[in-house]
């Protein structure tokens, strides 16, 4: 069957049996699309925000209360939205195992020298993640991201060599692993869509053998992008050849992305229960060439929301990370705030919050000044340039201990 078919079966049986896309697709004759590139243009992007508006509950139903099969409820906080549950049945999560299997066994030892595996992660996620080590003969055990010491300690009994969880907590867990002298850390696997280079240093910092995989997927999907061999340790992914999964890369005008190009991923999730149809993740990837295992690479770059402008400059959030860098040493977190300063002529501003290794006012001054040199704006115009001509207001920097796990790195209040 060709995808243009199948598209506009799943389309057509959801538009008859979930009240979600009878809503959506009203008007719409699904029959008389001729070309994928149709499909994209009738067929109504979809996303959280759209659906939060439907189900005003935030339980996202798409009539599974009528599904026979099992089902697990995955809630999801998001980066920058409210709570939302997404259902997913057990064909679903058996095709996630396998998936996550197919892409990452290169990266696990299983046999005499199997990998013993730590999973510190929210409750509903975990179950899955667990079944898929023990199913591939991995020993695994489970701590919490809300009682650190006691997780550090389970490690250290149980000569933990592999942590399963965010980045935030792995980077918590290790700091008080490595004070307490643990030498045992070989392998992180991060459920995280990207890793700044700040963090990634400072994982290197304290584990420098240890290697870093990382799996791209949603609570509404399952793992929804492989990373390859050849690209561990870095925030490239490739499609899936066998999924569930029909995949756009689309730029803000709505056309697929050649290579060198950034848009942003839509998925349409092909599950007769619970189809999600031309969802608008949030995500921003680069197009790029082939890698050494034949497959066509993407980068993620970061949430949509992250980028914004300055004087009509797109910038992404790796120009903010690359500004940070040479003071990283000082920075366990941090969140960059863009506002604007009031005055006559508002002018843009910017706050650093971040949790410092050591809050003392000598640092926090270090931090303004470099950042202020080294974030460029646009080509040769830093934002240090920009407040000697009076177009940005100083950098200021304050000390903050973040108490969630996860936030917004980049934040733009000034609209």
């Amino acid at each position: 069957m060709s995808q243009l078919k199948e598209l506009k079966e799943l389309a057509k049986k959801a538009k008859a049996e979930i009240d979600l896309y009878q809503h959506l697709y009203e008007g719409i004759n699904i029959e008389e699309i001729e070309t994928i590139e149709e499909f994209k243009e009738k067929i109504p992007a979809n996303s959280k925000d759209r659906m939060l508006e439907y189900y005003e509950e935030g339980s996202f139903e798409l009539e599974s209360e009528n599904i026979e099969d099992p089902l697990l409820g995955r809630p999801t906080s998001g980066t920058t939205n409210e709570m939302a549950c997404y259902y997913r049945t057990k064909g679903e999560i058996d095709s996630h195992v396998e998936r996550f299997w197919r892409s990452a066994s290169h990266f696990f030892e299983t046999g005499e020298n199997k990998d013993r595996v730590m999973v510190a992660t929210t409750f509903s996620l975990a179950p899955i993640l667990t079944r898929q080590f023990l199913e591939n003969g991995l020993m695994v055990t489970s701590g919490s991201p809300f009682d650190i010491d006691r997780t550090v300690e389970t490690i250290r009994k149980m000569r933990i060599n592999t942590l399963v969880c965010s980045p935030p907590v792995a980077l918590k867990i290790s700091e008080k692993l490595s004070e307490k002298g643990y030498e045992g850390l070989e392998k992180y696997y991060f459920v995280s869509s990207g890793l700044s280079e700040l963090t990634k240093s400072k994982f290197q910092e304290l584990y420098p053998e240890a290697e870093i995989m990382l799996q791209y997927g949603l609570a509404e999907t399952g793992i929804l992008m492989e990373q390859c061999e050849h690209q561990k340790n870095t925030n490239k992914y490739h499609k899936h050849d066998q999924s569930p999964f029909h995949y756009e890369f689309l730029d803000e005008q709505g056309h697929e992305i050649e290579k060198g190009e950034v848009g942003e991923i839509i998925v349409t999730k092909f599950s007769e229960k619970t189809p999600l149809i031309r969802y608008q993740v949030g995500d921003l990837f680069e197009k790029q060439g082939k890698c050494d295992c034949g497959k066509t690479t993407y980068k993620f770059i970061g949430r949509k929301e992250d980028k914004f402008k300055l004087k009509g400059v797109t910038i992404f959030n790796d120009k903010i990370e690359e500004a940070l860098e040479p003071v990283d040493e000082h920075i366990k977190q941090y969140q960059v705030i863009i506002d604007e300063e009031e005055a006559e002529l508002p002018k843009p501003k910017i706050y650093i919050r971040a949790e410092l290794v050591e809050d003392k006012e000598e640092i926090r001054t270090l931090i303004a000044e470099t950042f202020s040199e080294e974030f460029q704006v646009a080509d040769d115009y830093s934002w240090k340039k920009g407040v000697e001509m009076d177009l940005f207001a100083p950098v200021e920097v304050e000390h903050k201990e973040f108490e969630k796990r996860k936030f917004r790195k980049v934040k733009d209040e000034r609209y």
